[in-house]
């Protein structure tokens, strides 16, 4: 729940990518797409291509009325920082906490908790309320991986509210209907809209996410998507993009040599949720594991997808 210390973060760099052959980094931000000229126009200028992958993602921001005073996206360490300074500051206060968490997917459920196992130790004036659209977290996916959260919810004290949707963000909590749900703070965490507003309408679906195909491929041929904002039926994890990132460029080079382009048939290798310090739920290798053997699965596959030997070296300093 805290930011200890920032030099114990983990640093990413885009800098390796800078030494590939023919590869350029352009920082800009996108205005439309021009599918008959094949065109990208940008803020500063305007780029030409003759195959274009789209891996925008989400804006966090969720489609909800009110304003952001007192809520955060929890989608940056300035996000971090800033929950990290109202928690001190009410702690010292001696006030009571009351955080409003919007948004029961794995996200959402580890804040939830960690920040529960956080004020347990510093007070006693706290509630966590965990809003949820559906009628159980994750999507219900799989079932007893979300009845077994429930239990670990309501043990840590949480007060989870299923079928409950935001109709709006007020300066003292948030609006589910016409119920008021008192909070100082507001995290929300339940995804957001797709990053698509510069991309032609006939490649989107009625929600605005790239349309794709078996092969990640929108309806115009030339355009692929991975990630968050593509309609795949992958669920929207790093493991997937990741997978999508890569089949999405195999079947681009495929394409350009004629040749059989490949299917989606992304498998997830395990899904684990941190419930508390050292343990974690949920699946690796098809097989349920739980507590202390899950959550050293866990680090072991964070520890492997840090880049660099300085991100690895501070994860073991922290452990």
């Amino acid at each position: 729940a805290l930011i200890k210390n920032n030099r114990n973060l983990a640093v990413f760099s885009y800098e390796p990518l800078l030494k590939y052959k023919n590869f350029e980094l352009i920082a800009e931000k996108i205005i439309k797409i021009d599918p008959t000229n094949k065109t990208i126009t940008g803020e500063k200028a305007t780029f030409p291509y003759d195959y274009l992958l789209i891996a925008t993602g989400l804006d966090g921001r969720m489609p909800i009325d009110g304003g952001m005073e007192n809520s955060i996206l929890f989608k940056t360490v300035a996000d971090v920082e800033k929950l990290s300074v109202y928690l001190k500051n009410k702690i010292n206060s001696n006030l009571p906490i009351t955080i409003n968490v919007i948004g029961a997917g794995a996200t959402g459920i580890e804040i939830a908790l960690a920040l529960t196992a956080y004020l347990k130790s510093k007070t006693k004036k706290w509630q966590i309320n965990l809003f949820h659209n559906q009628p159980a977290p994750m999507g219900n996916n799989p079932a007893w991986l979300a009845e077994a959260l429930v239990k670990t919810l309501k043990k840590q004290g949480i007060n989870f509210m299923p079928n409950e949707s935001i109709a709006r963000l007020c300066p003292d909590g948030v609006m589910c209907g016409q119920d008021l749900h008192e909070g100082e703070l507001n995290i929300l965490t339940a995804g957001g809209m797709p990053n698509t507003s510069f991309a032609p309408k006939n490649i989107l679906n009625e929600r605005g996410f790239v349309a794709v195909d078996e092969f990640l491929q929108s309806p115009d041929k030339i355009i692929f998507a991975a990630g968050d904002v593509n309609c795949s039926p992958n669920i929207k994890t790093a493991q997937a993009a990741e997978y999508e990132g890569k089949l999405c460029a195999d079947n681009i080079i495929a394409t350009i040599h004629n040749q059989k382009m490949s299917q989606n048939n992304f498998k997830m290798r395990g899904f684990l949720i941190m419930t508390g310090k050292g343990t974690a739920l949920g699946t690796a290798l098809n097989f349920k594991v739980g507590g202390r053997i899950a959550g050293l699965l866990r680090l072991i596959a964070y520890f492997k997808s840090l880049p660099g030997f300085d991100n690895r070296l501070k994860l073991l300093k922290n452990i």
